[in-house]
């Protein structure tokens, strides 16, 4: 690994953007198994961003925690990163408060709805805060 021993990484509230979204997802598969918390709040990925994200992380085998609050990610987004946790066995938290979509409150509710089920299975706790201010 290119990076050895770092298994906690967090990149919160470095405004990212979808620009260095490739970087990011680049990161995250080179530090492939050894990584376990993933936290990358605070950074405007939107959907192209979690779409990157979403791929590298099915390298992330071990990984146990991903907070992604904040990142204007819609219900696309979020159903993306959520496949690519179906294949991460140790995956015990998902912050996905305050990421731009609201659970149950559009005409959009069914595929919301969904993931919400999906997590309740496979993920022991998930976080869906959200401010309707944001």
């Amino acid at each position: 690994h290119a990076l050895p021993g770092v298994e906690n990484l967090n990149l919160a509230g470095n405004n990212l953007g979808v620009e260095n979204s490739a970087n990011l997802a680049a990161l995250v598969e080179q530090l492939g198994g050894q990584l376990k918390y993933l936290g990358v709040s605070k950074n405007l990925l939107g959907d192209s961003g979690a779409s990157m994200l979403a791929k590298a992380l099915r390298r992330a085998a071990n990984l146990k925690k991903l907070d992604v609050r904040f990142n204007r990610i819609s219900t696309l987004g979020i159903e993306l990163i959520m496949d690519s946790l179906a294949d991460l066995p140790n995956m015990q938290v998902l912050d996905i408060s305050n990421t731009g979509w609201a659970f149950g409150t559009s005409s959009s509710a069914a595929p919301k709805q969904q993931i919400f089920a999906y997590a309740k299975e496979h993920i022991p706790w998930i976080l869906l805060n959200w401010d309707e201010s944001e």
